[in-house]
């Protein structure tokens, strides 16, 4: 009996805490601008609580849309925690602006980022997107890339996890499938497989839209190849 009175207050104890971190007056008012400054009204804001939730868009604990001056604000967060902050309007996201609020206090708390159209939510997104290379450039023209290319399947997911599929070989020797982590920058892909001794493959990347982007790679040989990567499935 007195073991089970310890744990009743033991469970009372974890309550009480529970009730006294929801802190009902914890307000975090968040304003969203575009690239050019101005307010994003209509802004579709996410909040999480973990990165990894950030990067798979799960089980977000709060979400709205801006209002005409691009704010909007959430009530009853808790405090004494950092918050995960996803911005989508259209194709212009926050994914390569601040994504990370203040350290949360009880009371009003204020966050501002800058959403635009970027290389990270044109190639990817949390369940993934599928590429294909179309089109080489040579000699100032556009041509259909070779049948063993141009069917080959890059998918990029937001948390940077990747996977190819090869739907028609070069040589007998190449994988069809195989997983592996990417990484970018505004003007470099770089993707890693899980295959063994695999050293990556890494390209700059020229151009990026939500439809296509422009990779530059270099050949055997040295030489250098503006390869047309389409959007699968549009």
């Amino acid at each position: 009996m007195k073991q089970f009175l310890i744990t009743l207050l033991a469970i009372g104890i974890l309550s009480g805490c529970d009730k006294e971190e929801s802190a009902p007056n914890t307000q975090l008012e968040i304003a969203v601008l575009d690239a050019e400054g101005n307010g994003a009204s209509n802004s579709e804001v996410n909040v999480y609580l973990s990165l990894a939730s950030f990067l798979d868009q799960e089980s977000p604990i709060a979400n709205g849309l801006t209002d005409a001056t691009g704010a909007i604000t959430f009530y009853g967060l808790k405090p004494k925690q950092t918050y995960y902050i996803d911005v989508r309007r259209v194709n212009a996201t926050n994914w390569i602006s601040q994504i990370t609020s203040p350290y949360i206090e009880e009371g009003m708390n204020t966050f501002s980022t800058v959403i635009s159209e970027n290389w990270y939510s044109n190639l990817s997104n949390a369940a993934g997107i599928s590429w294909s290379p179309k089109y080489v450039f040579i000699d100032d023209v556009w041509y259909i890339y070779n049948d063993c290319f141009n069917d080959d399947q890059y998918l990029f997911k937001k948390n940077l996890k990747m996977s190819y599929r090869n739907h028609t070989k070069c040589s007998a020797s190449d994988p069809d499938f195989y997983t592996g982590e990417w990484f970018g920058t505004a003007n470099q892909v770089t993707i890693y497989s899980d295959l063994e001794g695999d050293t990556g493959l890494s390209f700059k990347l020229v151009e990026s839209d939500p439809a296509y982007f422009l990779g530059e790679l270099r050949i055997n040989g040295g030489e250098l190849l503006l390869v047309r990567f389409e959007k699968m499935g549009i």
